[in-house]
């Protein structure tokens, strides 16, 4: 998770690894990025980058961080036939997770919990 800081007087639409993510112009946000996306941003000049623990700031706005063993439960309940459920690469899809779970959940948590959750052919 990092927290991406617009250091222009223009809005932004980044591509986070849960789709487009909106910074405000002088404005900031926290999302998922993948490691060549934030390094693409450092090199830009044009935006301060900084790493955010996803737990902390959960529990920083009051949310719970879902148990391990709670994720790899929520993905044991998707259907291998529902293309909802899975991403072109087999991977559990974040939205049905969450939905099977009842919080919210990032890719990584999913990753974390269940390294090796893939679509059950």
């Amino acid at each position: 998770m990092h927290k991406i800081t617009n250091l222009t007087n223009s809005p932004q639409d980044l591509e986070g690894t849960e789709g487009t993510v909106r910074l405000p112009a002088m404005g900031s946000v926290t999302a998922e990025f993948t490691p060549a996306y934030i390094e693409a941003l450092r090199g830009a000049g044009l935006y301060e980058v900084e790493e955010v623990d996803a737990e902390a700031r959960a529990r920083d706005r009051g949310y719970d961080t879902p148990a391990k063993d709670d994720i790899a439960s929520a993905i044991a309940l998707l259907d291998p036939t529902n293309d909802d459920h899975w991403t072109v690469a087999g991977l559990p899809e974040v939205a049905a997770v969450k939905d099977a779970l009842g919080v919210s959940v990032t890719r990584k948590q999913i990753e974390e919990a269940a390294p090796e959750a893939r679509r059950p052919v």
